[in-house]
């Protein structure tokens, strides 16, 4: 598994509002190696060590915000900006001996090979295909999906007097395959002694099923009674999940409703939280 991120940025004033400008990358590659198995097909002439694909992430965002504070009451803080998400995910196939089947002449079996070609185990059984017991991604699993974002908020505290805050925030976002959702929060936070805040919050919130969930497919070895059998992991918008019946995945939204007192000088806090999907 490797890891990999670069951000850079710039920051200054103008006219008394803070501005900020940044790019951020960042991609997630998983490679599977299956060890220590073979490829029943190939008989004795498998090997025992096969690269079996695997999948990436990657995203790149792009922020730019602006804030400020005013002396209005005992203080007034505005900050506003926007942000671009773009999103890649990838099922990258193996080597063709991870996944394939072979016939008794070392070619690929297709549809077309006769039955008499295959490669069968001693009870007469077609042995299966791939590597044991993690056969590794085919073509027909690597697929390449992508998703864009533009996000635009808009965010106030106000500190009424030197105990009362007041807090706002309104947030849009456009999904590029899961449409716009407009979201918001009110909290206030009251000072009822020296070391003791009462905080109350309520809050609206949008998740959009992730890239993996949507696109991600596999094959797997499964043993029953002796027997092996290849199972299929289908991607959500795929025609054979479709044939099942399974509906197409989507975006979660909640409500939260929160309140709780929290100490200043000490570590106690205690509260509650109420979620409505």
């Amino acid at each position: 598994m490797n890891d990999y991120s670069l951000a850079a940025g710039i920051k200054g004033k103008w006219d008394g509002w803070n501005i900020d400008f940044s790019n951020t990358f960042g991609k997630n590659v998983f490679g599977f190696g299956v060890v220590n198995t073979f490829n029943a097909s190939l008989t004795d002439g498998s090997p025992r060590t096969f690269d079996a694909g695997g999948s990436e992430f990657s995203q790149n965002t792009v922020n730019l915000d602006f804030s400020k504070k005013y002396d209005i009451l005992k203080g007034l803080n505005i900050a506003f900006g926007g942000e671009y998400r773009h999103e890649n995910y990838k099922v990258n196939a193996g080597k063709e001996n991870s996944y394939a089947s072979y016939d008794i002449y070392g070619r690929v079996v297709t549809a077309k090979t006769p039955e008499n070609e295959k490669v069968t185990d001693f009870f007469g059984n077609v042995r299966p295909a791939g590597a044991q017991v993690f056969p590794g991604f085919s073509p027909e699993n690597a697929v390449s999906g992508n998703r864009n974002s533009i996000a635009a908020y808009f965010d106030t505290e106000l500190e009424i007097t030197d105990r009362w805050l007041l807090e706002g925030a309104l947030r849009y976002e456009n999904y590029s395959d899961f449409g716009s959702t407009f979201n918001y929060k009110i909290a206030t936070n009251v000072k009822l002694a020296s070391n003791l805040n009462w905080r109350g919050a309520v809050s609206t919130g949008f998740r959009a099923p992730s890239l993996a969930q949507i696109y991600y497919s596999s094959t797997s070895t499964l043993i029953q009674q002796g027997k092996t059998t290849q199972v299929g992991t289908f991607r959500n918008n795929s025609e054979a999940a479709q044939a099942l019946g399974i509906p197409k995945l989507k975006q979660e939204t909640s409500r939260s409703y929160s309140t709780g007192d929290s100490g200043i000088k000490s570590d106690f806090y205690s509260g509650c939280l109420l979620n409505k999907d």
